[in-house]
């Protein structure tokens, strides 16, 4: 919902800044009070091309800012993340156009491009009047428009196609990858095959450098470990000059056990001596063993260095560890499989694509059949809708076509192009005059009759269009009496689902508003501005008499207030 246009410097508005509420709002005032300024305040700040022209004179740019509620459609939440902007908050959007013609955007104060600002725009207002922001003038939104409206008949259908289509599009990419040529199979196949022979005769093993890498160190230090482990030996066990460390141990614990007798407390003393000459025992025949089992080995030292380049060699080709090496070359080894296999596999690819194409054919039949019943319920209900606004002689149809393609999906005709929506092309078309051919929606030439066209549309489809601001101008162009109030009910109706908001000239629409604003060109000190206020129900029945005509008259007055309490009644 839009709650609050703020506009500066724009036009003939220095300052104007209108809070708008929810369901029908309706903008009301003398011709040439500024009435479509707002409208053209909404359209720039929206997105739209704005002219340098609209900077009031003598300011140095003008300024439009529009809070909208936070956004519940997906359509305008998915716009707004495109941009950054929090869907969980209202939404502001402003815009600056200097008078040198700079044009600046921002959406929740993050800057943006005009473009991504419109594509916003398009999903939060649809404008009726003018040819700008009109969602159902765009050939594009009508198929979506006619599979929303037939849902309940079309939604799985249309669902079914698409996860198909979707199938069949993978399945042409795999096909498109095996039918490279085969010289660049051949010379693939060859690289894959050097690779998967280099590694799988290198016969690595993950952990393999690491061992490597320590029997190297060793090798390389053979004599000086040695001598260590001699010296080390020699201090444990000694010789028949010095006394080792297990003859001084032995000669310990013997004088501590030979007075045990006199103080017992010894005795744990002499144990723990005993259990120390066992552990260096052990040690000194442990080094022994190791001194005498230690290499010295260049042969040996020669292939450790030989074998750490070669693994080396196939890290820098293939990963950063050996992991990734063994990984690069199972993966080689299975595209090598697949490609040697590629006239099998590329077999099963176009029997499995043949076989969706022919299911899409029947499953896009039988959307066709969905949507031309859809067609002419809603047909049905805008002719309807027309008739009750005045477009007595309207004819209102969906087209629902196909477009040939030799490369396309059979069909009763022949080939036909499709898409992930099926095969069908939907346009809405109308003649408003007797005896001429129903036309395509953007050649309709009346503003007025756009806007009741569209007001059709909207309540036929109200129950499944997202846009959740629509606004409406010259709707009531050449209308009166029971034309006039079918409109005002319509638009009330449209209200029930999304905010309304319309510029008119008709007290029977006017009447029927939840919110009534009245829009004031005054002048001071030579200069016109606008004002716009939200009347108050005694402010109402002034404004509808003056509608009507009559200020000062009794017999309008009446009528206002008569206009007033009938249009209370109908919003309860």
């Amino acid at each position: 919902m839009l709650v609050r246009l703020w506009i500066e410097d724009f036009a003939i508005v220095d300052r104007l800044d209108v809070t708008f509420g929810g369901g029908l709002n309706v903008l009301t005032g003398e011709t040439g009070a500024g009435k479509s300024i707002l409208l053209d305040a909404l359209n720039t700040v929206l997105g739209e091309r704005a002219d340098v022209a609209l900077v009031r004179s003598g300011a140095p740019g003008l300024r439009v800012c529009a809070e909208f509620e936070a956004p519940s459609s997906p359509e305008v939440r998915e716009a707004a993340h495109e941009l950054g902007a929090d869907t969980t908050e209202s939404l502001i959007l402003d815009r600056s156009i200097s008078a040198a013609g700079r044009s600046t955007c921002r959406v929740n104060g993050r800057p943006a491009n005009v473009s991504m600002v419109r594509r916003l725009g398009e999903a939060l207002v649809d404008l009726h009047g003018q040819h700008e922001h009109q969602s159902l003038l765009r050939v594009a939104t009508h198929l979506e428009y006619l599979d929303a409206y037939g849902a309940d008949a079309i939604g799985s259908l249309r669902a079914g196609f698409a996860a198909r289509y979707a199938e069949w599009t993978a399945l042409r990419d795999q096909r498109e990858r095996l039918l490279v040529s085969e010289r660049e199979r051949r010379q693939r196949a060859d690289l894959l095959r050097f690779q998967v022979q280099e590694i799988e005769s290198a016969q690595v093993s993950a952990d393999e450098e690491t061992e490597l890498l320590a029997r190297r160190d060793r090798l390389a230090h053979a004599e000086r470990l040695q001598q260590a482990a001699a010296a080390a030996h020699a201090a444990l066990t000694g010789d028949e000059a010095t006394p080792g460390a297990e003859a001084d141990l032995g000669r310990a614990a013997a004088q501590l056990r030979a007075v045990c007798a006199h103080d017992p407390s010894l005795q744990e003393w002499a144990v723990a001596l005993e259990q120390a000459l066992i552990q260096v025992e052990e040690a000194a025949r442990a080094i022994a063993d190791y001194r005498d089992r230690l290499e010295f080995d260049p042969e040996g030292l020669d292939a450790c260095e030989a074998r750490l380049r070669r693994l080396a060699d196939l890290r820098r080709k293939y990963g950063d560890s050996l992991a990734d090496v063994i990984a690069f070359g199972e993966s080689a080894a299975e595209e090598l499989r697949q490609i040697e296999n590629a006239d099998e596999a590329r077999g099963e690819i176009e029997s499995r694509i043949e076989e969706l194409r022919e299911r899409m054919a029947a499953d896009a039949a039988e959307l066709s059949a969905a949507r031309e019943c859809a067609a002419r319920r809603l047909e049905a209900a805008v002719v309807a809708n027309l008739n009750a606004l005045g477009m007595a002689h309207a004819d209102f149809r969906v087209a629902v076509e196909q477009v040939g393609d030799p490369e396309g999906l059979p069909g009763a005709t022949g080939p036909l192009a499709f898409g992930p929506t099926g095969t069908d092309r939907v346009q809405f078309l109308i003649s408003n005059t007797p005896g001429e051919p129903p036309r395509p929606l953007a050649r309709i030439a009346s503003g007025g009759e756009i806007s009741r066209t569209m007001l059709a549309l909207k309540c036929a489809a109200a129950c499944v269009d997202q846009v959740p601001v629509v606004v409406f101008d010259e709707v009531d162009a050449g209308l009166g009496g029971r034309a006039a109030q079918a409109v005002g009910e319509h638009l009330l109706r449209l209200a029930e689902r999304c905010q309304v908001i319309c510029v008119t000239h008709s007290p029977l629409i006017a009447a029927v508003a939840h919110t009534h604003l009245s829009i004031e060109k005054t002048e001071t000190e030579g200069r016109a501005s606008v004002r716009v206020r939200v009347l108050s129900p005694a402010g109402r029945v002034s404004e509808l008499e003056r509608m009507l005509g009559g200020t000062g008259d009794r017999a309008a007055a009446e009528h206002a207030r008569e206009l007033a309490k009938r249009g209370a009644a109908l919003r309860r």
